[in-house]
């Protein structure tokens, strides 16, 4: 992921330039951060560390309950 935003760098350099517009410097990171999340996910599955089932238990399981308030004897 550091390489391919290495490379990205040069080619947003103008976008990313102090001078640029606002608007244009956050669609260019967002583009950068969309890129990175797609090679992030890409490797992970790749090299085994994440899977299908996993990310589908994950979404699926419900949240913990609240512990109960303290009670004063």
């Amino acid at each position: 992921m550091g390489g391919v935003l290495y490379y990205l760098r040069g080619v947003f350099a103008v976008s990313l330039a102090s001078g640029s517009p606002f608007w244009t410097k956050l669609g260019a990171l967002g583009i950068l951060i969309g890129v990175s999340m797609v090679v992030y996910f890409a490797v992970a599955f790749l090299i085994g560390g994440a899977d299908l089932s996993m990310i589908r238990r994950n979404i699926k399981r419900k949240p913990a309950a609240k512990p109960a308030p303290p009670t004063d004897p």
